[in-house]
């Protein structure tokens, strides 16, 4: 059910960038690549914050335990590289017109 969640979500943002790019007459690459970076990046600061956080409370009450950085952005990173790619080829596939960066 969470594959299907992140591709649904993956597949509107693809649209709305494609729809977007097309009615400002824009590169397609150009939402992408700048301004989607920067909107992951305030993301990214909060969860290392609460991350840094988290942290903290392991050491104070449960210092025995682990818990690694990487284990809190396998989903973004999953989602990226996976789904946005699954999205671009299905609507080339559906559409019979590239995608062109």
């Amino acid at each position: 059910m969470s594959i299907l969640w992140i591709f649904g979500y993956t597949y509107v943002i693809t649209w709305f960038t494609y729809d977007i790019c097309n009615a400002m007459n824009m590169r397609f690459s150009i939402i992408p690549m700048f301004l989607y970076p920067f909107g992951v990046a305030i993301r990214d600061i909060k969860k290392f914050l609460d991350f840094n956080l988290a942290l903290e409370t392991f050491r104070d009450e449960l210092p025995d335990q682990e818990i690694s950085l990487a284990e809190t952005y396998q989903p973004q990173i999953f989602q990226m590289t996976g789904l946005s790619g699954i999205a671009w080829l299905l609507y080339t596939m559906i559409a019979s017109k590239p995608v062109v960066f």
